[in-house]
């Protein structure tokens, strides 16, 4: 007999501490649903929102660069006459809104960078050409990502990164 209440409080020990090893390392109770009818109640779903689209490398580097103005007169000239350009390519309109779609990062000395918020592909070298040529300036050269226009006292290389996934622009050199 002795016995047999060792044996029953070794087991209620075990249980006990089964119970709170269970409790400690979070395992939780599974809820099985009453079987009670509730009232329905007539409260309209809440409309889904929109999911927030995730920005692209492109998009981030491009929210992260400030706008700079052209210090230059030359400078200036080169930059009212690409900037509307570009941005007729890159800006877009959302609800009425435009979106900008192009900024100036920097100039350095006869050079700008200009940086954009979607990748940069062939056809947007060839609307900034078919655009410039519009302007009166003339193809010299075209190779690959860089093209060289010129007009009357007027000499500009331009060198995209085309598709690059990371950061998206231009360079020009005047």
């Amino acid at each position: 007999m002795k016995n047999f209440i060792i044996t029953i409080v070794v087991i209620a020990v075990v249980a006990v501490i089964g119970v709170y090893a269970w409790k400690q390392i979070g395992v939780k109770k599974t809820v099985v649903p009453s079987t009670s009818t509730t009232p329905k109640t007539t409260t309209q779903p809440k409309a889904e929102q929109p999911a927030v689209a995730e920005k692209t490398p492109v998009e981030i580097y491009f929210d992260g660069i400030k706008a700079v103005e052209p210090t230059t007169d030359k400078g200036k000239m080169v930059h009212a006459i690409l900037l509307p350009i570009l941005q007729k390519i890159y800006n877009r309109e959302v609800d009425d809104k435009v979106i900008e779609g192009v900024k100036l990062q920097e100039q350095f000395g006869s050079m700008f960078t200009y940086v954009c918020n979607k990748v940069v592909a062939e056809a947007d070298m060839t609307a900034v050409k078919t655009e410039l040529e519009a302007q009166g300036f003339k193809t010299a050269e075209e190779s690959g990502k860089s093209m060289t226009m010129m007009k009357i006292g007027q000499t500009w290389v331009l060198t995209f990164w085309l598709n690059n996934q990371q950061k998206a622009g231009l360079e020009v050199t005047f």
